[in-house]
């Protein structure tokens, strides 16, 4: 195991710290378990998909169809109701 130094200010000091505290872990392992799940060395738990979000495998093709295509009205992007 590889020993690192990091420099934080007071303000991320006391947050980790509490993050550590509030997770019951040593801030050695809050810092390992918090970066690596950040930049993808432990990979997340994936929790399966709520029932009405599988809307595919509840729907025919031409309904699942017919519900996209409705869908696609709300990605358009008015420009000018943005200004």
């Amino acid at each position: 195991m590889t020993t690192m130094t990091i420099h934080a200010d007071d303000e991320l000091a006391a947050a980790i710290r509490k993050g550590a505290e509030e997770a019951g872990l040593s801030i050695s392992k809050f810092i390992q378990t918090t970066m690596g799940t950040a930049l993808g060395v432990f990979k997340r738990k994936k929790k399966p998909l709520p029932d009405f979000l599988q809307i595919k495998t509840r729907l025919s093709d031409e309904g699942y169809r017919e519900l996209m295509s409705v869908q696609k009205d709300f990605e358009v992007i008015d420009e000018e109701m943005w200004k």
